[in-house]
Parts: structure tokens; sequence; C-alpha cells
């Protein structure tokens, strides 16, 4: 918050729980963890986009375009091939994945909303989350696009970056973080190969400054 607010209206704060992302969608192995594994970026750039798109709805169902699906992970929407991709994208986010639901409608939008990390619970205020506010679009694509073949890792460690640096604020009043790679992999579910890489993009991308062997957000 700004330090010359004057405290948080009601509006501010259920604007403040509406980006709360639970963290149980990076440290379950069946979600996002999975598509590491299987090596998914499509996927997991969608589920970004459409999870945003679903905070910022309040949580309500949502119905983004053909064209903005697209562009959110890399594909052409006047391609001939784009709706098939990006129909098979979906159905491995509601069917493999699990992460999103949604009924397909014949020649008209889907209505997509996120599936809570555990059924018939409460997702409104998770107890741990990430906080992401800044959403996902083609622009911040065309960044981590820079790093070429290490940019899914720097995409995917970014969100985790994120976690840690608002935790190490907000519970041990540190402008860094310290965070053991044997552990990232152990809590993560990714290799260390993986976390290394992406923790570098980041650097290099300038989104992440590294000193004295301490990780910081910029």
């Amino acid at each position: 918050m700004d330090s010359n607010s004057q405290g948080t209206s009601s509006d501010d704060e259920e604007l403040r729980t509406n980006y709360k992302l639970d963290l149980r969608y990076f440290t379950d192995a069946t979600f996002c963890p999975a598509m590491v594994r299987k090596r998914s970026r499509r996927a997991f750039e969608l589920f970004l986009f459409i999870s945003n798109q679903w905070l910022r709805a309040h949580r309500q169902a949502v119905t983004p375009t053909h064209v903005d699906l697209c562009r959110a992970c890399g594909l052409d929407s006047a391609d001939s091939n784009s709706r098939s991709v990006i129909s098979r994208l979906l159905k491995q986010l509601r069917e493999t994945y699990e992460v999103i639901d949604f009924t397909p409608v014949r020649r008209k939008r889907p209505t997509i909303t996120v599936r809570p990390p555990v059924q018939n619970e409460d997702s409104v205020a998770p107890q741990h989350y990430i906080y992401f506010d800044d959403g996902w679009d083609a622009a911040i694509r065309t960044v981590f696009d820079r790093l070429g073949p290490r940019a899914f890792s720097a995409e995917y460690m970014y969100l985790i970056a994120k976690y840690e640096s608002a935790l190490a604020s907000r519970k041990h009043g540190r402008s860094y973080w310290f965070f053991p790679l044997e552990r990232i992999t152990e809590t993560f579910h990714v290799s260390s190969q993986f976390a290394s890489s992406g923790l570098r993009g980041l650097v290099e991308l300038g989104m992440m400054h590294v000193s004295h062997g301490q990780f910081g957000i910029t």
C-alpha cells in the first residue's frame, strides 16, 4: 500500500481479497506441477490468464474471447488450427489438470470458472496465496519469450518468487527472501534444474535481483 494511504476501505479490501490465488495450485503435484512435468507451457499460460480474469470478476465465471485465449498462450488466432488447439488445451485444464470447469457450447464462447483445489471448499480467502493482481497477457508473455526455451521456467518461478517475496516482507519484515533450492523443489514439486533455470531467467530479465546469495523481487 502507498505510504500516504489513510487506511483501507472495504472496497479496497474486497479488491485485494479477489486477487488471492490459492497456493495449493502450485504445492499440489496434481495441478500446476503436473503441467511442468508434461512441459505444457501453453496450458499453464491459459490457466494464468483464466484465473486472473476469474479473480478480477470476483470469482464469477468468465467468457474470454478466442482472440484473448490465443494471445495468452502465444497462438495466432487467425490460424486455421487455433480453435482446435484452444479446445484441446481447455479440455486438458478441465480433465487432466482439473483446475477449471466449463461446458462446451457449439459456436459459442465457453463459460469458464476456476475449480477450487478442494471441492466444496470456500476459496474466497485461502490461507496461503499468491497475490496475482498483475494478470497475464500477450505483452507479459513477450517479455518472457526473450529467454527462448527457458521462458516457461521463468514464467512459472515468477509466481513462486512473488509468493516468497511477499511472505518474507509480511512475515519477517525483510525486503529479500532466502529459500534453499532443495526446499523449493520439495515444496513446489519441480526439479532443481527447472527452478534454477527459471530464477536465473528472472535475474536476466531484471525482474529479480540477487545479493549475497539471497533472492529478492525488484
